[in-house]
């Protein structure tokens, strides 16, 4: 098996993440040992079974249990750093100096993620309506490996609370905010409604496909009143004078990027509600604050969150970190 230890050699293994892969193997490899005496691998099988049979008699410790795997596979377990290592390399790119920040990413980006390797950050967006708290919505970019680029968290005044789709919209618009500002080409988008997805997607669908946008030249990138009633949801009727100037603002910023070079025809909002518990508390902290990973990391509880986020997609994905 072959771990794979952080700068420290400290590994932090998690149940289920050990992977299968194909034991690739060379044709003649494969011709020898096809043409091999199968008398001669039958006797080595049990040689090899007596010997176990005989250490558990005698009560040593075999290792942990291995199952029998088809031929052609082996097992390759991938090991998580702690959590004090990895927080650590978040500041392998930028240090942990503010100085130049913006622009070391920009560069970052340009140089990584939108290279020829098409490493993808990830954006989380939500937005919070409930009556306990002031209404709010919040936006984190992170890169390929979960590890926090910048953070950012709204919180609006009493009076402005209007519908949980509202300030989730909100959120989705300061998301794509950030991604502008940074210069994000290549990024997979995570919010929380599948109303805001289906909206979201039928907005930039229509977009000068209907005759009115199409008649009129001021709304130009922009939905027009028609198409926007008909894709609203109808729970959201009420709300429709609050929503459109929303809507717009999102559409210009989508154009913006398209204009930046983001093929904005894939552009796929996401519904995961397991991948935005970070981004669900930077909608409910009641700060309006823009946080770096310095900032992120004097606070435990983001930091945690952040932490299991990232144990979370290496479970499933068997990301290297």
């Amino acid at each position: 098996m072959t771990e794979l230890l952080d700068n420290k050699g400290v590994g932090h293994v998690h149940k289920y993440s050990c992977l299968l892969q194909p034991n690739i193997r060379k044709p003649s490899e494969q011709h020898e040992e096809k043409g091999r005496d199968g008398m001669d691998n039958q006797k080595q099988r049990e040689e090899s079974g007596a010997e176990s049979s005989s250490e558990e008699s005698d009560g040593e410790d075999t290792g942990p249990w291995i199952p029998d795997y088809p031929d052609g596979f082996c097992v390759k377990k991938f090991c998580f750093p702690e959590k004090s290592a990895w927080v650590s390399s978040w500041f392998d790119v930028c240090g942990r100096t503010t100085e130049d920040y913006d622009e070391k990413i920009r560069k970052y980006v340009s140089e990584v993620a939108n290279g020829v390797q098409g490493r993808k950050f990830v954006i989380q967006a939500d937005g919070y309506c409930g009556i306990d708290k002031n209404p709010g919505y919040g936006a984190i970019i992170y890169d390929n490996r979960c590890k926090p680029i910048i953070a950012e968290s709204k919180v609006l005044p009493e009076g402005e609370r209007v519908s949980p789709f509202y300030h989730e919209l909100q959120g989705v618009n300061l998301g794509l905010e950030l991604a502008i500002h940074y210069g994000l080409l290549n990024f997979q988008f995570h919010c929380t409604s599948p109303d805001i997805v289906r909206f979201l997607t039928d907005c930039l669908i229509r977009r000068k496909k209907c005759s009115s946008c199409m008649e009129n030249s001021e709304i130009e990138f922009q939905v027009c009143d028609v198409c926007f009633r008909s894709r609203l949801p109808v729970h959201q009727k009420a709300n429709e004078e609050r929503i459109l100037p929303v809507i717009q603002d999102f559409i210009t910023k989508v154009s913006k990027l398209e204009s930046l070079g983001h093929p904005c025809h894939l552009l796929r909002f996401t519904e995961d509600l397991r991948r935005i518990k970070v981004a669900d508390w930077l909608a409910k902290v009641g700060l309006n604050k823009k946080m770096k990973p310095h900032e992120i990391e004097e606070d435990v509880e983001l930091t945690e969150l952040i932490f299991s986020e990232a144990v979370r997609r290496h479970k499933i994905l068997g990301c290297i970190f």
